[in-house]
């Protein structure tokens, strides 16, 4: 909180609120990845079936709260205290775009998409 006209002041809520920026930006990135690749996985896996031909879902609900709940919470925390980077202040503003920009939409696809392939191939793999 500013509460002075000290200059030193002025950067250091700069340089805060570019940290807690760029960690709520790797909170979401983290997120909307998992929850892609959750998503990914669920509908392309309908495409499995046994011998009765009814569809094998690669995760049942509990892995699914598994996931979502216990494995997401401590890395997301996590990426929610990481310190700032080095070379913060030495960026340019950030304009009005937000926190999801192309670049992090592309990434939360690519990331997404890459952990479906994965979990699909171990799925099938085990079956």
């Amino acid at each position: 909180m500013l509460t002075d006209d000290n200059f030193a002041s002025t950067l250091n809520a700069i340089e805060e609120g570019r940290r807690i920026f760029d960690n709520i930006q790797r909170f979401v990135l983290h997120l909307l990845s998992e929850n892609v690749a959750q998503a990914c996985t669920l509908l392309i896996g309908r495409a499995f079936k046994d011998e009765s031909d009814q569809s094998v879902f690669p995760l049942s609900l509990v892995e699914i709260l598994w996931v979502i709940m216990i494995t997401s919470s401590l890395p997301d925390m996590g990426l929610g205290m990481e310190i700032a980077a080095p070379d913060i202040m030495d960026r340019p503003p950030q304009s009005k775009k937000g926190i999801l920009t192309w670049e992090v939409v592309v990434d939360i696809l690519v990331y997404g998409l890459w952990m479906t392939a994965l979990c699909l191939s171990s799925f099938s793999l085990v079956i």
